[in-house]
């Protein structure tokens, strides 16, 4: 696999919106949702986006919303899990990011937290939404 990390361009945007509807009906199959480009857009808009690809083809993205460093969306194409696919888009985030960042993980998502765990993430506050029960996750200082 030659992975390389590219800022999202528009034309990436039913590339992106595929693998976050796999991902998201894989990880979270009891909360189903219809994610079309209009979901994709609206809930990415204001945010830098960073994809991965592999000789053209779109791996996965990160949606990253810089004025409170927080990484809102990361999501890897199934088929790509465990290859280092999100630890490139965490790592190319990092420079962006004015402190460390954080993000809300899904507290039945083990694999996404053992995943952040390995990358250094911490815990921290606990809520609630739509989707149940989360945990702030935190990476290591810059």
């Amino acid at each position: 696999m030659s992975l390389t990390i590219s800022k999202y361009h528009r034309k990436h945007r039913f590339a992106c919106t595929a693998i976050f509807a796999r991902a998201w009906a894989q990880t979270f199959p009891a909360y189903p949702r219809d994610i079309d480009v209009d979901a994709f857009e609206r809930e990415t808009r204001d945010e830098i986006i960073l994809i991965a690809e592999d000789h053209g083809a779109v791996l996965g993205f990160a949606a990253f919303y810089a004025p409170d460093n927080f990484l809102h969306h990361l999501f890897v194409d199934p088929a790509f899990q465990g290859r280092g696919v999100g630890a490139a888009l965490i790592g190319a985030i990092k420079p962006i990011a004015m402190a460390p960042i954080s993000l809300k993980c899904s507290v039945g998502n083990t694999n996404a937290r053992a995943f952040y765990a390995r990358l250094g993430f911490t815990q921290g506050e606990t809520g609630e939404d739509t989707y149940g029960q989360w945990i702030r996750l935190t990476a290591p200082a810059l």
